[in-house]
């Protein structure tokens, strides 16, 4: 793994050096910051800032045609207009924090832009402007890859909504601000076709017989998964579905869907099929992107007209070969779709009291695992103290646990003493960052939630009444 990680940072090195910087240069942007594999832009011009994106996605996928799929490096990058404020060495402002949240969303070799920028894009001043459809980009109302809301979760809206309006002034700051100005930025980096974040969607599948449901077996207990078997599924809800063309993209609708019911609650769902065509697997991902497990240990099915009809994935996350034991293969996928948190990896602390986890904290962490790549949630020993403290670590701990369940492996909760001062001395490495959250997410008041979980401002549970 380590190995594997050296490749890929040298990779991300060499495109930084060879793509990104020369374009920048031809397109009038600045990188102000690089976190190793990605960065965030500042440009003078909208359009500019689509040009360099759309030309940056171009190149990667090109070079990608001739890389092995374990050495391709897909970038995803988020581009926004807002009011930022300028210090020497960085930019700031909830504009800057949109470009991250745009980023997280966009798929793999995909661009993700705000209403705002699109309508920039669209105005007609610079005929010039790219035309997104034309490279197989992103465009929409919302300009969004898939389906969210403004922080980046799951929505049932048809159509994503607007979200200009998150780009408000940024308030004053301390003297260390230069200057504010409107700038558009993107925030670019890595997101590989094997990375899984939030991928709790996933299909598993080959030709009949190959080991699709024996797999999917051993997979659905060691992520606690629902399994959804395609055989069970036409025996007791599909019935009116027979086999030809129509009706098999009908199935892996049906079988996308019931999936995500499962996993808008959070939760794994695992789905085995064939799933014989592109057709058929863009009606499965039609509402959400799915995690493929390829089972391509046979080359002949028990079917002939299943044999001729299949068509081999283009694209998949992991790909099971005659080799290995169903248990190796489940343990490998387990390690992609519920990854280990790493204790040497660079991390973010938020430290908090957490009475109790809210809609802004979850922001906040989500943001800085974004940024960083992972958390370290520290929790203060606070239970007590005084009537805002009524929870105990164990409850804190399950609250957080709840509330970020998407990001398994990318954070772990600790126990604190009751930190009330930080010092630091020299710059030892450390980097200390305010996040900018929208107004909505800031107005949200820990107080109101002990109230809404029963606790009265004294710390004491509100008094039940009887109901007859």
């Amino acid at each position: 793994m380590e190995a594997d990680e050296e490749g890929t940072h040298r990779r991300m090195k060499d495109i930084l050096r060879d793509v990104v910087s020369p374009l920048l240069a031809r397109h009038g942007g600045r990188l102000v910051k690089s976190t190793g594999d990605g960065g965030l832009i500042e440009f003078q011009s909208v359009v500019e800032s689509a040009r360099w994106a759309s030309v940056v996605q171009r190149h990667l996928t090109a070079a990608n045609q001739t890389e092995p799929l374990s050495r391709r490096i897909e970038m995803r990058i988020g581009v926004s207009l807002g009011d930022i404020i300028i210090e020497p060495d960085d930019i700031y402002g909830e504009g800057v924090n949109l470009s991250a949240r745009l980023q997280a969303v966009a798929k793999p070799s995909g661009i993700c832009l705000t209403q705002h920028v699109v309508e920039q894009l669209r105005d007609g001043r610079d005929p010039s402007a790219p035309a997104f459809l034309d490279y197989g980009l992103v465009e929409g109302p919302g300009a969004f890859t898939r389906r969210c809301n403004y922080s980046g979760q799951r929505s049932k809206l048809k159509q994503p909504p607007d979200l200009s309006y998150i780009q408000t002034r940024v308030p004053p700051r301390a003297t260390a601000v230069r200057c504010r100005a409107k700038r558009c930025f993107a925030r670019f980096g890595k997101g590989s076709g094997a990375e899984c974040r939030m991928h709790k969607k996933i299909l598993i599948m080959g030709l009949p017989g190959a080991g699709k449901t024996t797999l999917a077996r051993v997979l659905a207990p060691r992520l606690n998964a629902v399994h959804y078997n395609a055989d069970d599924v036409r025996e007791n809800i599909n019935k009116d579905l027979g086999f030809g063309e129509a009706d098999r993209i009908e199935q892996a609708r049906r079988m996308g869907w019931l999936c995500d019911l499962v996993t808008e609650q959070g939760n794994y769902a695992i789905a085995d099929f064939i799933c014989p065509t592109e057709t058929a697997r863009e009606a499965f991902t039609k509402s959400g992107e799915a995690f493929v497990i390829w089972i391509d240990r046979i080359k002949q099915g028990r079917f002939e007209d299943t044999n001729r009809l299949f068509q081999p994935p283009d694209r998949y996350d992991l790909r099971v070969t005659a080799e290995g034991t169903p248990q190796f293969w489940a343990e490998e996928a387990a390690k992609l779709l519920r990854p280990v948190f790493d204790f040497r990896k660079p991390t973010a602390l938020l430290l908090g009291r957490y009475q109790p986890l809210h809609d802004g904290h979850k922001a906040l962490i989500v943001e800085a695992i974004e940024r960083v790549g992972q958390a370290c949630i520290a929790v203060r020993d606070t239970q007590g103290t005084d009537e805002k403290n009524p929870f105990s670590f164990e409850y804190v701990r399950a609250r957080i646990e709840h509330g970020l369940r998407g990001y398994d492996g990318r954070y772990v909760v600790v126990l604190v003493p009751n930190v009330t001062h930080v010092f630091y001395g020299r710059d030892v490495g450390y980097k200390i960052e305010r996040i900018d959250l929208d107004r909505e997410l800031q107005a949200v008041s820990a107080t109101s939630e002990r109230a809404k979980l029963g606790v009265d401002p004294g710390g004491s549970p509100f008094p039940l009444a009887a109901v007859e």
